[in-house]
């Protein structure tokens, strides 16, 4: 029952989510990209400096994730107090706070979950051109999208 109710109140709340869904979903893209370039050892082997690289990048990060941290704090606050009637009437309904908690958290792990793998798929996309951006920065003519397919510029 609780995980009904959390889908419905999801459903009548994805316009205060959408902003943050959006985000939560560039972020993800961002992440994995950069960090597709950071790890990757055919860039690591191009260059005998590809470790200033890989430390800009991981800089990148670091502020991406501080970013991330205050978003997740701030909207967990805005919705919370956006929703604290409807809460209050859940606990005079004879709810406890701790089936309210899990409808809560049950939303934000449920709208995490998409974010990221809607995330991961714009990243994939994000990480190849990328890949062709470095790779005609530094003179390469073949960038692999997926492997096995080759562009050519």
């Amino acid at each position: 029952m609780l995980t009904k109710l959390s889908l419905r109140n999801a459903g009548r709340t994805w316009k205060d989510y959408l902003v943050f869904f959006v985000t939560l979903v560039l972020i993800a893209a961002i992440m994995f990209s950069f960090n597709g370039l950071l790890f990757d050892p055919d860039i690591r082997t191009l260059e005998t400096d590809s470790y200033i690289i890989a430390v800009m990048l991981g800089i990148a990060t670091f502020f991406i994730l501080l970013v991330l941290a205050w978003l997740i704090q701030y909207m967990i606050r805005f919705m919370m107090k956006k929703r604290s009637r409807e809460f209050a009437t859940y606990l005079l309904l004879g709810m406890k706070r701790r089936q309210i908690t899990h409808i809560f958290w049950g939303e934000s792990l449920a709208l995490g979950a998409m974010a990221f793998l809607l995330g991961t798929i714009i990243g994939l996309f994000l990480r190849q051109f990328l890949f062709a951006c470095f790779y005609t920065l530094i003179g390469k003519a073949t960038v692999w999208i997926f492997p096995g397919t080759p562009l050519l510029f």
